[in-house]
C-alpha cells in the first residue's frame, strides 16, 4: 500500500470500527477491554495522522477526510473544515 490517501482510507476504516468496539464494550461494562481498544485506537490514530502529513497542504487537511474536496483550501469560510459528510466525500 504505497499510496498514501489509500493507507488514510484504510486506516480510518479501522479507526471507525474501533470507536465502535470501544464503545459497545463500554456499554458493556468491560472496562479492561475497553482500555485495550483504546491503546490500540492510538496507535492507529497516530498511524492514521502520519499517513495524511504526506498529501497535507494545510493544517486543516490533517482535520480532513482523505478524499475531501477541500484538501488544500485551508479553512472555508465562518471557519468551516468541510461543508458536506465525509460519506458523500469524493462524489461531488
Amino acid at each position: 500500500m504505497n499510496d498514501p490517501k489509500e493507507k488514510a482510507r484504510t486506516l480510518y476504516g479501522r479507526l471507525s470500527k474501533g470507536l465502535d468496539l470501544i464503545l459497545e464494550a463500554k456499554s458493556a461494562g468491560d472496562d479492561k477491554k475497553a482500555e485495550s481498544l483504546q491503546a490500540l485506537y492510538n496507535r492507529l490514530e497516530d498511524d492514521y495522522l502520519e499517513a495524511k502529513k504526506s498529501y497535507s497542504k494545510t493544517p486543516e487537511d490533517l482535520l480532513r477526510c482523505p478524499d475531501c474536496p477541500h484538501l488544500g483550501e485551508g479553512l472555508l469560510a465562518d471557519g468551516v473544515i468541510c461543508d458536506i459528510p465525509c460519506r458523500e466525500a469524493g462524489t461531488k
